[in-house]
């Protein structure tokens, strides 16, 4: 069974979550917002974590974590998602600007998540294995 973490930030009291469907394969881009749906089942576990404040959601899963940002151009959300990465790894390792930039420049991948939306998403991801305790 595969296992993920999605950390998502709460801006309103009282608010609801909700699961939509299920994806057997979609590629990475969301060209057109055709995946191959499927029925299954999803265990899942709720948990506030009021200790861990973030701005947009964030993942772990298959091994990286994963910074989500979603902009009204791709340039915006590519430099939205390295700034988060670059200051949770300078929060988390104590570590300079520029070696956290250096950090992300050799080990992150920038990964388009869709397009179909009016308003893009980028993905940036580190492997888990490097940032010791970071989540």
């Amino acid at each position: 069974m595969e296992w993920s973490v999605l950390y998502l930030p709460i801006f309103t009291e009282g608010i609801f979550l909700s699961l939509r469907h299920l994806h057997a394969l979609m590629g990475d881009g969301e060209i057109v917002g055709i995946g191959i749906e499927v029925g299954g089942e999803v265990k899942i576990e709720v948990t506030v974590k009021r200790d861990f404040t973030i701005t947009t959601p964030m993942l772990l899963a298959n091994n990286y974590l994963y910074v989500i940002v979603s902009k009204d151009t791709i340039k915006k959300a590519i430099k939205e998602a390295a700034y988060i990465m670059q200051y949770l790894i300078i929060e988390r390792l104590k570590i300079s600007f520029n070696k956290a930039a250096m950090f992300c420049s050799v080990l992150g991948n920038l990964e388009i998540y869709q397009i179909v939306d009016p308003f893009v998403t980028i993905r940036f991801a580190l492997p888990l294995k490097l940032l010791g305790g970071i989540c």
